[in-house]
């Protein structure tokens, strides 16, 4: 029986020593229009075996005009095609592709040379300099663009990456290489060189690398948002968020991970080190809460969002941690540095405690989420806590938002509006109307006496305005959109 097998492994053998390949095409330029044949020569194929061999170019890809026109088998390792290359291909070398059932695919890479249009390309951006925060209008100028061509060009800047605000506000195309974009760089983006990119159906996507320089926070800091496990078990997870000192970031998380994402926790004390692009390192201990260790205040779902205030974890052995109530914002202040002086206060049975910290904010207006994290080593259980709470602050006014003020004080509509709001107060008078944009910019600032007011806002651009009512008692924040 062995002889036998070494009998068949001779003849199966020499028919795949040798591989299937491509050798050339000849001629292997031609110019954008031209139609013309070429011969294309192969090693060990089989062009002339009844596979149904079939010839594609790389710079066919989106034509709508017919490249290959016909084929001619010479020989198994030989073929003609007469071609026409479509007046739109650009310049550069492309592929050359060959295919049927007993060779299967083989391929020429830069097998053949089109003398043709011109690429589209990204020249310059103008300014191409910004602060973190800062919101400007930049001149992207293209060369061979086709963005005024109702194609619906998009812009990308390599910032924006996982930035959870809106970076590019708006774009008006002047001509097919020139673009207006009114732009908002995020306020935790680090220090560093970003690329820019614009896509559109007919010139694809056009990059500019490390075009745009954005000036961020020279420290470099961050926070980490935990989840608690679930009823299932060990199923926290960790996101950690970097800004300033200089893009990009690396991190390495106390379970190995060096994700930005981090999962599979058990409840506990845990760290991750954040690492910047010049070897600033920061460390930052986060706790993995037990299921139903965590509470929440009211999401503010009409209120806009702007960032995350974090800190450590905070060693605290007088709290019972499996009698905890609630964990709310009792009272703060704001600082000078663009930080704010948190008293917390935690309830659990019948007791109290109050607890404060100090979070930095990147002091834009707007709904700041803050996190209270809790611990105490000692404790067999119950033993790790944490609280979400929200603020809102916009430089002028800040206060904290609970359920029942929102109820009982004020109500603006129709939102999203056109031309005017009207604000209802159900229970008492404004002093004060403060309406911002998202930037912070002033848009109305008057004084009333009515318990419904009626603005117009007509003269307003399209986007998202923050409505600020202060009364003798009260301060309540509304988000609009025109």
């Amino acid at each position: 029986m062995n002889k036998v097998l070494q009998i068949f492994l001779l003849v199966i053998i020499p028919s795949f020593v040798f591989s299937q390949s491509l050798i050339n095409i000849t001629p292997n330029t031609g110019n954008t229009g031209q139609t013309l044949d070429v011969t294309i020569t192969g090693s060990n194929t089989h062009f002339d075996q009844g596979s149904t061999t079939s010839l594609n170019f790389g710079f066919e890809q989106g034509s709508g005009t017919t490249v290959v026109n016909s084929i001619l088998v010479n020989s198994p390792t030989s073929i003609t095609a007469n071609i026409t290359i479509p007046t739109t291909t650009y310049t550069g070398d492309y592929f050359v592709m060959t295919s049927n059932f007993t060779d299967g695919v083989m391929l020429l890479n830069n097998g053949f040379h089109v003398n043709g249009v011109t690429p589209p390309s990204l020249v310059s951006i103008s300014t191409n300099t910004g602060n973190a925060g800062q919101t400007l209008d930049v001149t992207i100028t293209g060369a061979n663009t086709h963005f005024d061509q109702g194609s619906a060009t998009v812009l990308h800047f390599g910032f924006e990456q996982g930035s959870s605000t809106t970076v590019v506000n708006s774009i008006s195309a002047l001509n097919s290489t020139t673009l207006i974009a009114n732009i908002t760089i995020p306020f935790n983006t680090g220090t560093g060189s970003y690329s820019v990119s614009t896509y559109n159906l007919i010139d694809g996507i056009v990059l500019l690398n490390s075009s745009f320089n954005v000036i961020g926070d020279i420290n470099l800091t961050g926070y980490v948002i935990p989840t608690a496990e679930t009823q299932l078990g060990c199923d926290g997870s960790a996101t950690v968020v970097a800004f300033g000192g200089t893009a990009p970031y690396t991190y390495l998380f106390s379970n190995g991970s060096i994700s930005q994402n981090s999962i599979d926790y058990c409840p506990g004390l845990h760290s991750v080190s954040i690492t910047d692009a010049l070897g600033n390192n920061l460390v930052l201990d986060f706790i993995i809460p037990s299921v139903n260790e965590v509470s929440y205040t009211d999401n503010l779902i009409d209120s806009l969002l702007v960032g995350i205030g974090a800190t450590n974890a905070i060693e605290n052995c007088v709290i019972n941690y499996s009698e905890i109530v609630s964990a709310t914002i009792l009272n703060y202040d704001f600082l000078p540095n663009d930080s704010v002086f948190v008293t917390w206060e935690v309830v659990f049975g019948d007791s109290t405690v109050f607890v404060t910290d100090t979070y930095s904010i990147g002091g834009n207006p707007g709904v700041y989420q803050f996190i209270l994290q809790l611990f105490c080593p000692n404790k067999s259980i119950g033993q790790f806590f944490v609280a979400h709470d929200q603020l809102y602050y916009n430089a002028a006014y800040a206060s904290i938002q609970t359920i029942e003020s929102k109820e009982n004080f004020v109500s603006i509509y129709p939102n999203p509006f056109n031309d005017k709001i009207t604000i209802s107060l159900e229970k008492e008078q404004a002093s004060d109307i403060v309406i911002t944009d998202i930037t912070g910019k002033e848009v109305v600032n008057q004084k009333s006496i009515d318990k419904t007011i009626h603005l117009d806002m007509r003269d307003l651009s399209s986007g998202q305005y923050i409505v600020t009512v202060k009364s003798e008692t009260s301060i309540i924040t509304r988000k609009i959109v025109k």
